[in-house]
């Protein structure tokens, strides 16, 4: 397996959660946050790009993914939109990755 060491300048390998792929697109598409949103089909070929890279890493949620996402939200009483936060979060627990929002 590749080592997940970043160098000084942020290149090198990076895990890549589908959760996180979700969000962006929901934002950059979306034109009540940009006058002119990204098309669908850009934002997704340039995911397919960094998925198909030496570089990118799938990282899925797994098995403990719901107990830790139930404890984040009931630690700091999530609702809303920052539900997505804490499974983002909960993710980067389970698998001992940092989160880069």
């Amino acid at each position: 397996m590749p080592s997940a060491k970043t160098t000084r300048l942020g290149r090198g390998i990076f895990w890549l959660c589908s959760l996180v792929v979700a969000g962006v697109v929901r934002v950059l598409t979306n034109p009540r946050i940009f006058a002119q949103p990204m098309p669908l089909d850009l934002v997704l070929d340039n995911f397919r790009m960094l998925l198909d890279s030496r570089l990118a890493l799938p990282q899925p949620p797994g098995k403990r993914h719901f107990d830790l996402f139930s404890q984040a939200c009931r630690a700091v009483g999530t609702t809303g939109n920052l539900a997505s936060e804490a499974q983002h979060a909960a993710v980067a627990i389970e698998n001992r990755r940092h989160l880069l929002a």
